[in-house]
């Protein structure tokens, strides 16, 4: 239903708003009953100038500078009580975080200039928080994703990949304040397996790798050797043999023995996915199994040269011993595998899917070792092509 108003109304409604020019508009309105538009129509016909700009008295002038005046010093005061801690504090940086995080409510240049600093500093500071939460939250999801496996270093690439130009000391400042540490640097990795194998010291061949770990292609030089898991059934002995040109490994073999059969397995499955290449280097240490009858038959039935380490000497091999390292860090130690097919499963999710694949590398110029392989292969063909 309509509202209709006389005449009268309308005149001493118009009356009301002008000898109360202090007050707005609306809550003229407000008091009135009316709509705001419509006190607004009213003034402007009524009004003696014609117009809903209403001129204040010098009483009404004073009075609405003194309600400024108190309403400034009321909020000053509201500012100083909450925010008394800050006042006192030497670092702007301190008093930036409780504007943030106590004093929303307030304009911040009202705040800024009561806590001596400035609003530009504070706009600046809240730019770099904003950026440091978000790579802190980035952090974090990373952390997760490779199961606390990485450190700094590792995670560096990732966050420059994503976007953010930031260093390795950033990235360990971020890490140590979210309170999370590599398996590599808490876990027992200090506890050694030790288990015996009979050696074979006739057969031994001469220490043709010499430590020379970075061959310029694939299939040139391959490093073997093996580990021990303990699962509830028994030991769980891991071959693995890797080509130290990317640091991929290219096979891997588990058995409930160590003997010549296992290392045998693992070469003719390294064979196999390389499609059989010719004259590659296979380094070993001198245990027995790669000093047997069948591992030397294997090599010279598809024409490979044979390594090993010196007596006693695990840096003639340090690559692959680096390896097993960080598997045992990551998959191993503080783990319990109640049968040896669950040590299995998570032996091929590590290796196959994390270890080659996903996690990157330093000596791959921190790329992992499958895309590192990738970039040879790309450039081979570029280079037939005749594009480079």
């Amino acid at each position: 239903m309509v509202k209709k108003f006389s005449i009268e109304f309308k005149q001493q409604s118009v009356d009301y708003a002008l000898s109360n020019a202090h007050l707005s508009i609306s809550e003229l309105a407000n008091h009135l009953g009316v709509g705001k538009s419509t006190l607004d129509k009213w003034i402007r016909q009524l009004s003696p100038n014609k117009t809903s700009r209403r001129e204040l008295t010098a009483e009404q002038q004073r009075i609405m500078a003194l309600e400024k005046e108190i309403k400034e010093l009321k909020m000053a005061n509201d500012i100083l009580k909450k925010g008394a801690c800050a006042y006192h504090q030497q670092s702007k940086s301190m008093k930036y975080a409780y504007m943030k995080n106590h004093l929303t409510c307030y304009p911040v240049t009202r705040i800024c200039s009561l806590l001596g600093v400035s609003s530009s500093g504070y706009y600046a500071w809240l730019k770099r928080a904003n950026k440091s939460a978000k790579l802190s939250e980035y952090i974090q999801k990373q952390y997760w994703q490779h199961k606390a496996r990485l450190g700094a270093p590792s995670l560096l690439h990732d966050a420059r990949e994503a976007g953010y130009q930031v260093s390795e000391r950033t990235i360990s400042r971020v890490l140590q304040q979210l309170g999370l540490r590599s398996l590599r640097l808490h876990s027992k990795a200090a506890r050694k397996f030790k288990h015996k194998t009979d050696r074979a010291y006739h057969n031994i061949a001469p220490n043709t790798l010499d430590r020379q770990f970075n061959p310029d292609k694939p299939n040139k030089t391959w490093v073997t050797n093996i580990t021990y898991i303990k699962t509830g059934e028994g030991w769980l002995y891991l071959s693995v043999i890797i080509d130290l040109y990317g640091r991929k490994v290219i096979a891997r073999q588990t058995s409930r023995y160590i003997d010549r059969h296992l290392v045998c397995n693992t070469l003719k499955q390294a064979l196999f996915r390389r499609h059989f290449p010719k004259n590659v280097l296979i380094h070993s240490d001198q245990g027995s199994q790669y000093c047997s009858a069948d591992f030397k038959q294997l090599l010279l039935q598809y024409g490979l040269r044979q390594s090993m380490s010196r007596r006693g000497n695990c840096f003639d091999n340090a690559v692959v011993e680096s390896f097993f390292h960080t598997l045992k860090t990551h998959i191993i130690h503080d783990c319990y595998y109640k049968t040896r097919k669950q040590a299995n499963k998570a032996l091929f999710e590590y290796i196959e899917i994390y270890y080659n694949r996903i996690r990157r590398h330093s000596a791959n110029g921190w790329v992992s070792p499958e895309q590192y392989e990738q970039q040879y292969y790309q450039n081979e063909k570029m280079i037939e092509a005749g594009t480079v």
